[in-house]
């Protein structure tokens, strides 16, 4: 738990920075097409560690799964470090460590007790406790908000509603997304009964449409909103996902799997890219580099939450270790697509 909390610290460190230099550097005509290329590099890779997690696993050991990160990320801080990215000269002002602190605790007891509520008992103390714990955290980081004259996030982001509706469909996104990807490795080896490194190997497929949706989001904002990108993604995810949801795959078979892998993956690869562009343009200016960089918190804490929510309907039965639901487990994932088309289609609505 310790190695994965450094771990989450890292990463979402740099996803903010991120999404911020791009909102606080490039030309807003030019910014989808750039967030489409961040959207790449995060989704393809989140995507094609599945895989790679999984081959490595199983050939070689976990171990080496997590040695050979250390290179990489070696290379990546001495590219960073080498760079000219601009705004070197920027005022420095207080990081806001405390409230930092009570924001993550806040979200870490509340993702345990979503993680550990099948088994303990919703209504257990342990899970009581953590949902208790979290809601004073987060009341603890509003008040510390509302008191400091440095706000982690200024009035000016809370007050651009749109920015915060655009920013729940992110959030209902990336929980489909989230439960998705989970879901389809353990139905690939589940249902259809295939071996682990196969089932991995079948999501290169959602990594390669994943990545040529994302790589062509940037031409496809000369003919498409970014309202309608994303409700044209989410209508293919929604198509890829039923494929699995309804026993497409299992009775197509390989054609199955790759067609419903292919939508889901090339269906994401849109919704991300336009989805980030939309909340960042609903930004003012001057704020938009700190908002863009609270598109990877609603990105992540969907993630969570929808993996969470899909095991829990993957594994909820009321006889005694009956096989897992799948039905159910990807209704979930249907409803927050179902959710995120509807709040597309309204938010485009003058």
């Amino acid at each position: 738990i310790a190695g994965r909390l450094v771990q989450g610290l890292g990463g979402g460190a740099m996803a903010s920075v991120a999404y911020g230099m791009v909102a606080a550097c490039v030309p807003a005509d030019e910014r989808r097409g750039v967030l489409g290329w961040v959207s790449l590099g995060a989704g393809a890779g989140m995507v094609a560690g599945t895989p790679l997690g999984g081959f490595v696993a199983e050939w070689f050991g976990w171990r080496v799964m997590f040695g050979l990160q250390v290179p990489l990320l070696v290379g990546v801080a001495a590219v960073m470090l080498r760079g000219n990215f601009g705004h070197r000269n920027a005022a420095a002002g207080p990081l806001g460590v405390s409230r930092s602190v009570l924001l993550g605790f806040g979200a870490a007891c509340a993702s345990l007790a979503g993680s550990l509520g099948h088994e303990q008992g919703w209504l257990s103390p342990e899970i009581l406790g953590l949902q208790g714990m979290a809601l004073l955290s987060f009341a603890a980081f509003g008040v510390s908000e509302h008191r400091t004259e440095t706000p982690l996030f200024p009035f000016a982001v809370w007050r651009a509603r749109a920015f915060w509706r655009c920013w729940g469909l992110l959030f209902a996104c990336a929980a489909a997304m989230g439960g998705t990807f989970f879901l389809l490795p353990f139905y690939l080896h589940d249902v259809l009964g295939l071996s682990a490194s196969v089932a991995a190997g079948w999501m290169v497929v959602q990594v390669t449409g994943y990545s040529l949706a994302a790589m062509s989001a940037g031409r496809l904002q000369k003919v498409l909103t970014a309202e309608n990108q994303a409700r044209t993604g989410v209508t293919l995810a929604l198509g890829g996902t039923l494929i699995f949801a309804v026993g497409g795959a299992q009775a197509a078979g390989p054609a199955g799997v790759a067609l419903g892998c292919a939508l889901i993956g090339s269906g994401f690869g849109l919704v991300f890219p336009a989805v980030n562009a939309g909340c960042v343009a609903r930004l003012p200016e001057t704020h938009r580099g700190l908002g863009a960089a609270l598109l990877p918190l609603g990105i992540n804490l969907g993630s969570v939450a929808g993996v969470i929510a899909a095991a829990e309907a993957r594994e909820w039965h009321a006889g005694n270790l009956p096989a897992p639901d799948y039905a159910q487990a990807f209704l979930v994932v249907i409803t927050a697509l179902a959710v995120s088309w509807v709040g597309f289609w309204r938010l485009g609505k003058p």
